[in-house]
């Protein structure tokens, strides 16, 4: 099984129905019979049952239903077969998801070619950079038996380990303190796309970007007032992101 999310721009109810209906708004397609043939930022056509998505209704437990609302994802679709998923064009090159997708791939064939095994190229993928569909079951069965699952989820804590470890790597190559501060901020903007620029990580870059950014312009940085505005900007681009 192949999941990945689709950003729905039309649909029709079958092949007799006249026309596309545009639509807006996504949907989790699950793709049973078929390896990937598809690349983030691909434009395809999928032929499957789409279902409302129901989260179980016990009080206390994870709600499910209200996490997928809270991403923007109302629906499923289940496609089957090869045929299911048609590429209708690759994704286009200037596009800011086609980049973020490169950017991934990237840094993916670097952990490929750094380790020796598949568990380690697994584990290191998902720790560092949130890749988890590599993790094999067995492998996420003992996360979540140890209560350590979390550790998969990147987070502000990652945004902090990058600038700190990109800082005292440029700190032997440039002198400047400016110059260490700008570039850290290029790379730990760079680290939060490849990650999926996740709300988390975005929160901790941007607030990282302020505080850094007085430095530059010779103000004395405020934590709390980063923190704020941080939470501010977030609120306005997504409401739903305060839950996070």
């Amino acid at each position: 099984r192949t999941s990945f999310e689709l950003d729905v721009e039309t649909v029709k109810a079958s092949d007799e129905d006249a026309g596309w209906h545009p639509v807006e708004g996504k949907t989790l397609v699950s793709w049973y019979g078929s390896e990937p043939a598809v690349s983030e930022g691909d434009v395809v056509e999928v032929r499957g049952k789409l279902k409302l998505l129901k989260g179980f209704k016990n009080p206390g437990i994870f709600d499910y239903e209200k996490y997928m609302y809270r991403r923007g994802i109302y629906t499923r679709t289940l496609a089957r077969g090869a045929e299911a998923v048609a590429l209708v064009h690759t994704a286009d090159i200037g596009k800011p998801a086609a980049w973020r997708y490169l950017l991934r791939r990237k840094a993916l064939d670097i952990l490929s070619h750094s380790v020796r095994t598949e568990e380690t190229r697994a584990f290191l993928s998902a720790i560092l950079i949130g890749e988890r569909d590599q993790l094999a079951e067995e492998m996420k069965e003992w996360f979540k038996q140890t209560g350590t699952f979390h550790v998969l989820a990147i987070s502000g804590l990652h945004v902090g380990l990058v600038y700190l470890i990109s800082s005292l790597a440029l700190a032997a190559v440039f002198p400047s303190l400016k110059l260490r501060a700008a570039l850290s901020i290029l790379i730990v903007w760079t680290y939060a796309l490849v990650t999926g620029a996740g709300i988390p990580v975005t929160r901790a870059s941007f607030m990282l970007t302020l505080v850094l950014v007085g430095y530059l312009l010779d103000r004395e940085g405020d934590f709390l007032t980063a923190v704020a505005l941080a939470a501010f900007v977030l609120f306005l681009l997504d409401p739903l992101s305060i839950d996070e």
